[in-house]
């Protein structure tokens, strides 16, 4: 699979409850009578690579279902189980989809390809009260050997500005243990020595801090516009990488849906 055909899996905004950019979600209570779909046409824009200065824009397809069990599929938050019925928690497992790297700059510098994967991990959510939730996520299988792991944690505060315009602030920090960090910031021996960038082995710590504005503006019970903006700040082993020319990644998604009845 293509790395553009992947990220139109992997990057849409959400429809009808949830919205997500990288691996905190926001899902609300599945439907508690019949199954919601909703699709549309959307824009999505993030990094060519991690650490890349470069930007991928492509134009998508978003889909969005929720069933009344709990099951869902999103190309915003991927494939999985809300295991919780409760309003003020949200729980359970998924899979989703992890970019590799195979991008012209990064082999010009001597960096080996890693491969597009299916990511996998739980997700916990808490919402003390109506404008604020509490969030959590765990994935595993990123990376050149499939064993990166990330846990993030973070939080979203949201307000309605208007009957029918929605708008939250994301705040968050991604902890990455050393196979993630190794595969997509580190520098082997081989590739030292097939390019131009010193050896670089980095060791499990926080990859970066992130926020962002999430938005929805609903036209009338079947149309909807969203969109979000997510910046992460690398930090730590990731941020002084000889990889990283850009210690800031923007990622931007817009879609109208279409919610059917």
């Amino acid at each position: 699979m293509t790395k553009h055909a992947f990220a139109a899996i992997a990057l849409a905004l959400a429809a009808s409850q949830a919205q997500a950019i990288g691996g905190l979600i926001l899902l609300g209570s599945p439907p508690e009578q019949e199954a919601k779909l909703s699709i549309g046409p959307s824009v999505a824009a993030y990094p060519e690579a991690p650490g890349s200065d470069k930007t991928t824009v492509l134009p998508l397809l978003g889909v969005d279902y929720y069933h009344p069990n709990g099951f869902f599929f999103s190309t915003d938050i991927g494939l999985g189980w809300n295991l919780s019925h409760q309003k003020e928690w949200q729980y359970g497992a998924r899979l989703w989809p992890v970019f590799g790297r195979s991008d012209d700059t990064s082999r010009s510098l001597g960096l080996q390809d890693i491969g597009n994967r299916l990511g996998y991990g739980l997700y916990a959510n808490y919402a003390p009260w109506e404008f604020l939730q509490l969030q959590s996520s765990l994935l595993a299988g990123s990376g050149n050997n499939g064993k990166g792991v990330q846990f993030e944690i973070g939080s979203t505060l949201g307000a309605r500005l208007a009957s029918n315009f929605v708008m939250g602030l994301m705040l968050g920090a991604t902890w990455a243990n050393a196979d993630h960090l190794r595969s997509y910031y580190g520098v082997s021996p081989e590739e030292s020595a097939a390019g131009s960038l010193p050896a670089y082995a980095p060791g499990a710590d926080w990859s970066d801090v992130n926020y962002g504005l999430v938005g929805s503006l609903r036209f009338n019970e079947q149309w909807k516009l969203s969109g979000q903006w997510l910046a992460g700040r690398l930090m730590g082993d990731a941020k002084n990488s000889p990889v990283v020319r850009d210690r800031t990644q923007n990622t931007f998604s817009l879609t109208l849906w279409y919610q059917f009845k």
